[in-house]
């Protein structure tokens, strides 16, 4: 992927990397551009997301999860005679199981497998934000699902 980092961007680089991209470096209607070439994704992008997602698929793949053939962002397992489901959207994760101790145990493969350079994130609540919505599982049994105005 290439990227046209303009102004600003241009002169964080070069205080950062003294006199290392001057010969690079570009002048577009008076202003300094830099034209870079990334080795990995940029966050936010198409690419990045799918990358994440044949990342994420293949892991979970081999830790013997089951893609839904109907929906690619959910993915399924028996554990302990439970169903373990993994649904996500984009790089959000929700994992359910009836066992707490399972779910956390799900939480460290990920930690090792993508939390390499930052702690993930991680919330246990029986009520998530996500999105423009609200999904409460405080009532055993049911689900309740609400939208919130933004």
């Amino acid at each position: 992927m290439h990227v046209k980092l303009e102004v600003v961007m241009v002169h964080m680089l070069k205080k950062v990397h003294l006199g290392k991209y001057d010969d690079q470096i570009r002048w577009y209607h008076g202003k300094p551009v830099l034209y870079v070439q990334l080795k990995k994704a940029l966050y936010g992008t198409l690419q990045a997301a799918l990358q994440f997602w044949k990342k994420l698929s293949s892991t979970l793949q081999g830790w013997v999860f089951i893609i839904n053939p109907y929906d690619q962002f959910v993915a399924n397992k028996d554990v302990n005679g439970s169903q373990c489901t993994f649904i996500w959207y984009v790089d959000d994760l929700k994992i359910s199981h009836k066992s707490t101790t399972i779910v956390t145990e799900i939480i460290k493969q990920l930690q090792s497998e993508f939390g390499r350079y930052a702690d993930l994130s991680v919330t246990h609540r029986r009520i998530h934000e996500h999105l423009v919505m609200t999904l409460d599982f405080n009532q055993k049994g049911e689900f309740a699902l609400g939208w919130r105005n933004i």
